[in-house]
């Protein structure tokens, strides 16, 4: 039986897609050094339709196994206070600045909620145990080629540092559950299941 590749993410608003997708441009064309940056060049963008921030990489799953981790996002989704206010902070890098592989965009939250949930959510899904590194709250933009040569690491470096992101906020509404199949020209992401977040009126 084929495994399906699986995480669990909500997305950003319309209004922060398009701020996303502009920080991206910038930083794009800072390292080309011209107006087309995003074209070839040493990083792979994402393209703007998947931006999202992932709550929780469940990895190869059994298709058996899907329910579950349906029913288990459906329970958290009523438990919540409140939905999760966030907002666009600054760009950045894993595992660093100074020797970026994945480029991101960090996202503020205004309180724990989606901390919370993206913790709750591990825990129901792979049991109270260490979870490794804690949850990070990020878009990733894009991906530095293995291949890229050093002059273009220094730009791709050079370029983080100067651009700004315009902080606008959003509140994630939904936990969608995500097959990635992956391919040549990166992953192809479908939806299988979203749950809309209901917080709980106060007693």
């Amino acid at each position: 039986m084929d495994q399906l590749r699986l995480f669990v993410a909500v997305r950003p608003s319309g209004e922060a897609c398009r701020e996303i997708a502009s920080v991206a441009g910038r930083i794009a064309q800072r390292i080309a050094g011209s107006p087309d940056g995003r074209t070839g060049g040493p990083v792979r963008w994402l393209r703007t339709e998947n931006y999202h921030l992932t709550l929780h990489f469940l990895g190869d799953t059994p298709p058996d196994l899907v329910p579950s981790v349906q029913e288990a996002m459906s329970r958290l989704a009523v438990q919540v206070p409140e939905k999760p206010e966030l907002r666009l902070a600054s760009v950045d890098a894993f595992p660093s600045t100074g020797r970026p592989r994945t480029l991101i965009l960090r996202i503020d939250e205004a309180g724990q909620t989606l901390t919370n949930i993206a913790e709750q959510l591990r825990t129901a899904l792979i049991g109270p145990k260490d979870h490794g590194k804690p949850f990070q709250a990020h878009v990733t933009l894009g991906y530095v080629r293995r291949n890229a040569p050093p002059d273009e690491r220094r730009r791709v470096r050079a370029a983080l540092e100067s651009v700004p992101v315009h902080p606008v906020s959003f509140r994630a509404g939904e936990l969608i559950l995500v097959r990635s199949d992956l391919s040549p020209g990166g992953s192809r992401y479908a939806d299988l299941f979203s749950v809309e977040l209901s917080p709980t009126p106060p007693a």
